[in-house]
């Protein structure tokens, strides 16, 4: 594939990731086949993807800050723990070898194809916009922790999984859920890429245009927000996680 090729498909994959991931979550099940085909390891393939999510949660954050949208005083009790939990998960994921980690994302994104699949024919319930009591200030810490140690690792799903914790608070509405969850992945992102550019995983010549057409997507994704059908991105979603589970699993 020649370079504006290249930077061409990544711009145009980071531009629909960037405002699916935003709208839905799972943007990432989307470019980050894109990586792998391209030829990048299976761990060189998840840093560099961390630039378009970085990208769209920037883009996304300004967007929801000026909508008034974020809950800041939960996200400043938030945002300590999940970052360290970022950093010791992207650590670990840095330090793991290129087979074990093939297998590993071969496993989730299997996982996540059958889930994301499941939810567009709605056969998971939806959360409810908020729970009937709050959760415990400790649980809810502990549940983020645990979120941001699995973004730090792996980073596809996390934005799924951030706004149906931020759901299940019983302090939030759907749009600060979505908003919660552009501003936890914009801090996670920092650190996870801190520690993956200090290991030289991240490819940049892919991965540059990847961020470009993402921060033009996440724009587009915190403005039109549930404004369009999501059943069939969320098919895409899927679709595209199983692709790449067989790729990392040696398959294709």
């Amino acid at each position: 594939m020649s370079p504006a090729a290249l930077v061409a498909l990544g711009f145009g994959t980071g531009l629909v990731a960037g405002w699916v991931n935003v709208v839905a979550g799972g943007g990432t099940l989307l470019s980050l086949p894109v990586l792998a085909l391209s030829g990048l390891t299976p761990m060189a393939a998840n840093a560099t993807s961390r630039l378009g999510v970085l990208a769209q949660s920037l883009s996304a954050t300004v967007v929801w800050h000026r909508k008034r949208a974020i809950p800041w005083k939960l996200a400043l009790r938030l945002l300590p723990v999940s970052l360290v939990a970022t950093l010791v998960g992207a650590e670990a994921a840095a330090l793991m070898q290129t087979e074990l980690a093939g297998t590993v994302l071969a496993i989730v994104f299997a996982a996540l194809a059958l889930l994301t699949a499941a939810d567009a024919f709605g056969l998971i319930a939806p959360p409810a916009a908020a729970a009937s009591e709050p959760t415990s200030r400790t649980a809810t810490l502990a549940l983020f922790g645990a979120i941001g140690l699995y973004g730090g690792a792996v980073q596809a799903g996390v934005g799924l999984l951030y706004a149906y914790a931020a759901y299940r608070l019983g302090a939030v509405t759907p749009a600060q859920a979505n908003a919660l969850k552009s501003l936890l992945t914009l801090v996670f992102s920092l650190g996870a890429l801190t520690v993956f550019v200090a290991r030289d995983l991240v490819d940049f010549g892919v991965g540059l245009p990847l961020a470009l057409g993402s921060l033009v997507g996440g724009h587009l994704g915190a403005t039109f927000a549930n404004r369009l059908p999501l059943r069939a991105f969320k098919l895409a979603i899927a679709l595209a996680a199983a692709v790449t589970a067989l790729h990392f699993g040696r398959l294709i």
